[in-house]
């Protein structure tokens, strides 16, 4: 029985999906296929100051943003995922013996310069917009580990012998199964953050604070 070990490298991102499948010295497997997964995860910062909530509302943009595009991001989850697998082959059936997943995520929010002081007219509003950002992206947070875990169950489910060709489309089939729901949890995730705006009626708060609009009501 020969042996395969590839590397598949999953970066997610806003520019979509890379995929990359890197040989590796082969492993020794004589069990059942045991899969792993195992996660890293980062948390990143960047400073904001303000006098005021307009100010603060502009500051909020993770940095490396295209200026001048009206796109930008209050906070930032980023993910990378990587499979290693061995797969034994005995002429045209395959099985896979051993896998691992390795995720790992970045999460980049706000936080408040530690050098100067919060004034006081942002004493109250600053906590409740960095928690708004900080409990989003971790819900994006949750959709990577969710998406992970879907992909670790399936790929225990393929330790039986089976045609290469239909072993390695499964595999194909439920990595970018797993891409694709992850991807469409964030896009709602994204569309009923944008639909409540929270960060929006703060500063519509401030300039409407003499009159009281319909949507306040």
């Amino acid at each position: 029985m020969s042996a395969e070990v590839r590397l598949l490298r999953c970066l997610f991102a806003a520019t979509g999906l890379l995929l990359v499948w890197i040989p590796l010295p082969a492993w020794t497997a004589d069990a059942d296929a045991t899969v792993e997964l195992v996660v890293h995860e980062t948390e990143r910062h960047y400073d904001v100051f303000a006098s005021d909530i307009e100010q603060l509302l502009a500051e909020l943009r993770v940095p490396g943003g295209e200026p001048g595009s009206g796109i930008h991001a209050h906070g930032l989850t980023t993910t990378e995922l990587q499979m290693s697998r061995e797969t034994g082959q005995r002429g045209s059936q395959c099985r896979l013996e051993r896998a691992k997943l390795e995720l790992s995520v970045t999460v980049t929010t706000p936080r408040w310069d530690p050098a100067r002081p919060v004034p006081e007219s942002l004493a109250s509003e600053w906590p409740r917009i960095r928690r708004l950002i900080e409990e989003h992206e971790d819900a994006h947070r949750q959709n990577a580990l969710a998406a992970a875990r879907w992909l670790n169950g399936r790929i225990d489910e393929l330790g039986s012998w089976q045609p290469c060709s239909l072993l390695s489309a499964k595999l194909s089939r439920y990595i970018a199964a797993s891409q694709t729901r992850r991807g469409l949890q964030d896009a709602l995730l994204d569309s009923r953050a944008a639909a409540r705006s929270e960060l929006t009626r703060t500063i519509r708060r401030v300039r409407f604070q003499r009159q009281r609009p319909d949507w306040m009501n």
